[in-house]
């Protein structure tokens, strides 16, 4: 059976329970889809991304040290 929220209080304790369901989904997301979002992401850039260093014919890239 489920109640209906009719007061200001019992509005207010839904409102606070489903805001802390969501934190709780929120932190199983990052701890499990983000690393394999992330993972799935990378291999696949990679497969697209074939030449990561700079090609044999442009001049080699100097950088200035600073003192």
């Amino acid at each position: 059976m489920y109640k209906i929220a009719v007061t200001r209080e019992e509005k207010l304790a839904v409102s606070l329970y489903w805001d802390n369901m969501r934190k709780v989904a929120e932190k199983i997301r990052d701890e499990y889809d983000r690393p394999n979002e992330n993972s799935f992401h990378n291999k696949f850039m990679s497969k697209i991304i074939k030449n990561k260093g700079r090609p044999d014919f442009m001049e080699p890239l100097y950088t200035i040290k600073k003192k």
